[in-house]
């Protein structure tokens, strides 16, 4: 009979404490969550990527778009397609079809070519293809082809000849085949290298001395992504994963608008 009264105590009881967790906690992001909510499920993410009013967080396993605050897209890596507001309806601010719409017209042409990547990262790092990548290494050189050809720059401060974690990205993100074929047709690159030992041209010097300085830049790699007008968009470091989340995180921010 006392073990009766026990169990029947402990089930409403757990009950009750099962209705008082947050529903983002108990099924993580979704549609409609806040980033506070999205934050408090999830915890930080690997990278955060920002413009206007557009804030794509990364994760190992999925890329969180975010428009005022609120997830209008989920794009889960790995295979699994996108969540958008339309599958699953939430309370997504003004503009939030908009957004979707360009998102998952992103993760359609592009899916594909993740998901594969990010089975065979391994493989692409030790044996990159794709078109051979060209560095610049002058910032106002880089400037002027940004504007030119309306596409972001991608800074990439670096020690290239100590720094085993910037030889790990280089490797790992920068050199493979994904990344190659997406940077040579969307991106600008400028190399800011700080390496020890190694003579380098004083405007070499000054120059990435103070775009550091500019970007408080506190370690190396770190990659800056800027508008093809100059805005700045995200501040990025290594983190595992390979090329895959890398690029479409890069690719959510490509799409907002």
């Amino acid at each position: 009979m006392k073990s009766l009264l026990l169990q029947a105590l402990r089930y409403p009881l757990a009950m009750a404490l099962f209705a008082v967790v947050p529903q983002s906690i108990v099924s993580g992001a979704a549609v409609g969550n806040t980033e506070a909510e999205v934050l408090e499920a999830n915890g930080e993410p690997t990278s955060r990527m920002s413009t206007g009013a557009v804030t794509v967080l990364n994760y190992p396993d999925k890329i969180v778009r975010l428009e005022d605050d609120t997830v209008v897209s989920i794009r889960r890596l790995g295979g699994a397609g996108p969540t958008s507001a339309a599958a699953n309806p939430g309370k997504s601010g003004n503009g939030s079809t908009r957004a979707t719409g360009s998102a998952s017209r992103s993760s359609t042409s592009t899916s594909s070519s993740v998901s594969s990547a990010g089975k065979n990262s391994g493989a692409a790092a030790k044996r990159p293809s794709g078109p051979a990548l060209e560095w610049l290494s002058e910032y106002r050189a880089a400037v002027e082809r940004a504007i030119s050809s309306k596409r972001p720059v991608l800074l990439f401060f670096t020690g290239s000849n100590w720094c085993t974690w910037c030889k790990k990205f280089e490797t790992e993100i920068l050199e493979t085949t994904l990344f190659r074929n997406y940077a040579a047709r969307k991106l600008v690159l400028l190399k800011l290298d700080f390496p020890r030992g190694v003579q380098q041209p004083e405007w070499m010097i000054s120059q990435n001395q103070a775009l550091s300085k500019k970007y408080r830049i506190t370690g190396y790699p770190t990659v800056v992504m800027l508008s093809p007008t100059g805005k700045f968009l995200a501040n990025l470091g290594y983190a595992p994963g390979g090329a895959a989340p890398f690029v479409a995180a890069l690719q959510e921010v490509e799409s907002a608008p």
